[in-house]
C-alpha cells in the first residue's frame, strides 16, 4: 500500500484514473530514474526495451548503407505497438492474421488499429523487437545458457 501511495495512487486518482495509468505501474514508459517519485522502486522497461530494439537494428545492418532503413523507435511508440496486440485480442484474437485489422474491405478491420500505426511500421517493430540485450548472455551450447534470460525484464519488471 505504501508504494502505491508512493506512485500516485489515493482515492480520487484511482476512481478517476484511466487504464493507462494502471499499466504504467506494472510496465513504466519512463526512465524511472527520472520519474520524479523519489526512490521509484519499479524497473524501467519500455526505456529499456526501445534501446535495445534500437541496438539490434542497427547491428543486424539494417539502418546502415545498406538494406532498409529503419527510423529509430521510442517507448510511446513501442507502447502503440502493444496496444495494437491487446486491442486485437479484446476483438477476438486474429488467429494469426493480424493484418486484416489494416484491410477496410475486411470484416476484420479495425479503425483504430489502423489509425494507430501504419502496418508497414508494425511489421518493421514486430520484426526487430527486442526485450534484452543478446551480446551480454552465453549463446546456446555455452555453459550458462539459460534460454529463457529473453524475457527475464518483462518477469522482473
Amino acid at each position: 500500500m505504501d508504494i502505491l501511495k508512493k506512485l500516485g495512487c489515493n482515492e480520487e486518482r484511482v476512481k478517476n484514473a484511466d487504464a493507462l495509468f494502471f499499466y504504467q505501474l506494472l510496465l513504466p514508459l519512463c526512465d524511472t530514474s527520472k520519474s520524479g517519485v523519489p526512490d521509484d522502486p519499479r524497473m524501467n522497461y519500455y526505456t529499456e526495451v526501445t534501446k535495445f530494439t534500437n541496438v539490434y537494428t542497427y547491428l543486424s545492418g539494417t539502418g546502415s548503407d545498406y538494406g532498409h532503413v529503419f527510423k529509430n523507435t521510442s517507448a510511446m511508440e513501442l507502447l502503440r505497438f502493444d496496444g495494437i496486440l491487446f486491442h486485437d485480442g479484446s476483438l477476438g484474437g486474429s488467429n494469426g492474421a493480424i493484418y486484416r485489422r489494416w484491410d477496410p474491405t475486411n470484416d476484420n478491420y479495425s479503425k483504430k488499429i489502423a489509425d494507430t500505426m501504419k502496418i508497414t511500421r508494425y511489421h518493421e517493430i514486430k520484426r526487430f523487437l527486442k526485450l534484452c540485450n543478446n551480446d551480454g548472455h552465453p549463446k546456446r551450447g555455452e555453459p550458462g545458457y539459460n534460454p529463457a534470460y529473453k524475457y527475464d525484464l518483462i518477469y522482473k519488471a
